[in-house]
């Protein structure tokens, strides 16, 4: 009997301890916690793909054939940067110096319309991109570079603690500098690790969030 209470006891102590420590993770706002929050609810880490699409490409005001798309985790988009006649062009020249691609020239590739097919080489270094807007074209990608968060800076409970500010910096890697070089170097001035950010939280009876109408990014 005395063995069986021992056990009993033993158990007892257990999953009290458990549910302390399960209540202390959810009613305290650590930054290991914090990040994890905001990792998730932003879908970090993004992707800055550069897209390409074979085919015959038009020029209008700008050029149709190219873009510079980020995605989160959860495959939607985020941020959608296209680009002009002249950088296109430009672009096209060098990935066909490079073979990556073959274009169909035309005064080197000055007039509005070329047709661009993805070589052997190219797809060593492009991926099939399924573009759901665009399913029946033939769309290829390039990573260029992801971020995300870099580190937990702060929080700042409020009074009532239940409500608290968390700031954060954000974090490049996998950045492909070459060929941000080359497709986009305005890309080059932006420094997530450098840039401050801060979302507001509020505590609920199954943890932290971010609130939705308050959020800043």
């Amino acid at each position: 009997m005395t063995s069986r209470h021992s056990v009993i006891v033993l158990l007892s102590t257990f999953f009290t301890s458990a549910m302390a420590i399960s209540g202390c993770d959810t009613n305290s706002l650590t930054r290991r916690a914090a990040e994890k929050i905001i990792t998730e609810h932003f879908h970090y880490p993004r992707t800055t793909y550069f897209y390409l699409r074979e085919g015959e490409a038009k020029s209008d005001w700008g050029f149709d054939s190219m873009y510079i798309i980020t995605e989160g985790t959860d495959g939607e988009f985020r941020d959608r940067d296209g680009f002009n006649f002249d950088e296109a062009m430009k672009i096209l020249s060098k990935f066909d110096s490079l073979g990556y691609i073959q274009a169909k020239k035309t005064e080197s590739l000055q007039k509005s319309y070329a047709t661009i097919f993805i070589t052997r080489q190219g797809k060593t270094h492009f991926q099939k991109a399924a573009w759901k807007e665009r399913e029946q074209e033939n769309w290829w990608k390039k990573p260029l570079m992801k971020y995300g968060v870099d580190q937990i800076t702060g929080i700042a409970l409020a009074g009532d603690n239940v409500t608290a500010t968390v700031e954060f910096t954000m974090h490049d890697y996998d950045y492909d500098k070459p060929l941000v070089v080359l497709i986009a170097p305005r890309y080059l001035v932006l420094n997530h690790r450098a840039r401050n950010d801060a979302v507001p939280m509020r505590k609920y009876d199954d943890g932290w969030r971010i609130e939705e109408n308050r959020k800043r990014r």
